[in-house]
C-alpha cells in the first residue's frame, strides 16, 4: 500500500491547525 506523500503533508498541516485551535480554546479559558 502506497501513501501519497502529498496527502501526508495536508493531513499534518491540518491536524497542526486544530492542534493550535484547541490550545487557543483551552488557554482563553
Amino acid at each position: 500500500m502506497k501513501i501519497n506523500s502529498t496527502v501526508v503533508v495536508i493531513v499534518l498541516i491540518v491536524a497542526a491547525f486544530v492542534a493550535g485551535y484547541i490550545v487557543s480554546e483551552m488557554f482563553a479559558r
